[in-house]
């Protein structure tokens, strides 16, 4: 058997196990009472297949589709869990859709987003954007976005970016060419969002899901659509699977003045370890190894390994963890990068008792 088929056995191996762990999170309709609800916006390259509301699967769309979701979120639930039903739904521990809009079209979808501005205040007047990973469905990124707006203590509108994942996890190959597919309607929806009254957009993007946003990023530079780059405050990019060379080509000629790019990575990732056996051994983005790198390309890093979310593999710590959760919701990751000089090292005790810190690598002057 030869090398290149020995990885991809381990990689479907474990990525099997992993997906089986748990119940994948799909929308639940529910028309009962509930205590309080999430509004996301869903921007998506998925094929509609039809119905009412509208259902999309894995299939590739040749333009955006927009939807408004209302999402319950239960009151009974540990930070950083997506509980859905197992069998008759209950408000006081699912999460349960509620309601969702169709939304006719780019103009409608940006007017829905400048209502719920209109209601914030200045503080709160930005765009929150969500960029799912791979294994995803389309439920499963409208409701991890809930949850990262909830535990992450967003009070900004979030909008959820659906692009066409297979949620397989034997078409890992297919999802990295849907990437490929939809990164100039990614680029599209940015210039939507920048067009809105928000004074900022700030994007999180998770694994796959990162790729896609740097491929998004410089589809915008290279069409020299500076303004709309000149809206984006932030991207995080979560256990990022990106090559470390690509990356590098990724962030030439973006301004990092203007836009802070921050990486968010565990040595203990064994998915994105397996992710690199299928390069040959090229190290993935989201494995700090070469922290020095990154620092000298103007990246903030942020080591979380020392955190645990109690699954198999910490490939979700980012949104899973509680206590990174509470450090990021209580303020104190905030608080050290603002405290902090250029090309220092900061140590943010995790909440509690527990040994768990994360380590901030800030970058060079």
């Amino acid at each position: 058997m030869t090398r290149w088929w020995a990885r991809l056995i381990a990689l479907v191996s474990v990525l099997g196990m992993l997906s089986a762990c748990t119940p994948p999170p799909e929308l639940v309709p529910y028309e009962g009472a509930v205590t309080r609800t999430e509004t996301v916006f869903v921007a998506t390259s998925r094929r509609d297949l039809g119905g009412d509301p509208p259902v999309f699967g894995k299939g590739r769309a040749d333009a955006l589709s927009y939807v408004e979701h209302r999402i319950s979120i239960p009151p009974e639930r540990e930070p950083g869990r997506i509980p859905v039903p197992a069998g008759r739904p209950d408000p006081e521990r699912d999460y349960l859709a509620v309601g969702q809009e169709r939304l006719a079209n780019e103009a409608a979808f940006i007017a829905a987003i400048n209502a719920r501005l209109a209601a914030l205040p200045a503080k709160d007047q930005h765009v929150f954007l969500f960029v799912h990973g791979y294994h995803t469905s389309y439920g499963g990124a409208v409701l991890a976005a809930a949850q990262v707006r909830e535990d992450f203590g967003i009070d900004s509108p979030m909008v959820s970016y659906a692009w066409p994942s297979a949620h397989q996890p034997l078409l890992y190959l297919y999802d990295r060419d849907s990437v490929l597919f939809v990164r100039d309607q990614f680029a599209t929806l940015l210039q939507a969002l920048a067009k809105t009254r928000a004074r900022s957009v700030v994007i999180l993007a998770h694994s796959l899901g990162a790729e896609l946003t740097m491929e998004g990023l410089g589809r915008l530079r290279d069409r020299g659509d500076q303004r709309t780059l000149n809206r984006i405050a932030a991207v995080v990019l979560a256990e990022p699977d990106i090559d470390l060379d690509v990356f590098r080509s990724q962030l030439r000629g973006l301004d990092l003045t203007r836009m802070a790019v921050a990486v968010l990575g565990s040595k203990r990732d064994g998915v994105l370890r397996l992710s690199s056996l299928l390069t040959g051994g090229q190290p993935r983005l989201g494995n700090p190894g070469d922290i020095a790198a990154l620092r000298h390309l103007g990246v903030y890093a942020l080591d979380i390994s020392d955190f645990d979310n109690g699954a198999i593999d910490p490939h979700f710590t980012f949104q899973s963890s509680p206590d990174l959760l509470e450090m990021i919701r209580s303020g104190a990751l905030i608080a050290a990068l603002r405290n902090s000089d250029a090309g220092s090292q900061v140590t943010v005790p995790g909440p509690g008792d527990g040994d768990a810190r994360a380590v901030v690598y800030l970058p060079d002057p």
